[in-house]
């Protein structure tokens, strides 16, 4: 009997042990490519505090909330980015934190990790609850049907919300995302010659 208790608790100690192990709070490196930047100074509450980034101001926005990432998606995105880095078009990702109770340190240390696997272009932001709930709150008033949860956003260069269920990028939506972001374009320098 003594020797199946010490059996156990040996068990039971190799698996704490391992546990502590991929638990460490090693660090991780930012990404190094410069067009990836990551906004890491604040957990964002709504999405005016994103929108109203000094960079942002005057270009139309296409905001992805980056639930998972796999690398078709990101190979999408960054073909995406290339194709608008020279136009007035920027790119932003939110990161809703899969825990939402733990230390925000460590949702970064796992952002860079998955920006390091997935070099995804454009910049980046760590949000918390509220400003997803924010998101939310403004697409179920422009819809009150419809439910889902928001995934992509496009923002005019006044930073007015002209789609709250814009298409992901995946590789079956590239181009729809293409033409959103060419029609925004186009009503922008039409715009741009009226006020002249």
């Amino acid at each position: 009997m003594k020797k199946d208790i010490l059996k156990i608790v040996g068990i039971i100690g190799v698996f704490a042990l391992i546990g502590y192990v991929m638990m460490y709070p090693y660090e991780v490196e930012p990404p190094k490519d410069k067009d990836i930047e990551i906004v890491d100074d604040m957990v964002y509450q709504n999405l005016d505090d994103i929108l109203n980034q000094p960079d942002l101001k005057g270009n139309i926005v296409y905001i992805q909330v980056l639930y998972y990432l796999y690398n078709t998606k990101i190979d999408s995105i960054n073909k995406l980015y290339e194709k608008y880095k020279d136009k007035n078009v920027k790119f932003v990702y939110l990161y809703p934190p899969a825990r939402p109770s733990s230390r925000k340190k460590d949702n970064t240390r796992l952002w860079f990790k998955i920006l390091n696997k997935y070099p995804l272009k454009g910049k980046h932001f760590i949000i918390d609850d509220v400003c997803r709930g924010d998101m939310s709150d403004r697409k179920e008033a422009q819809n009150p049907k419809d439910r889902r949860s928001v995934f992509a956003l496009i923002a005019n260069a006044s930073h007015k919300i002209v789609d709250y269920n814009a298409p992901e990028v995946a590789e079956n939506e590239y181009e729809a995302v293409s033409k959103k972001l060419d029609e925004l374009l186009k009503a922008q320098k039409n715009d741009t010659i009226i006020s002249k």
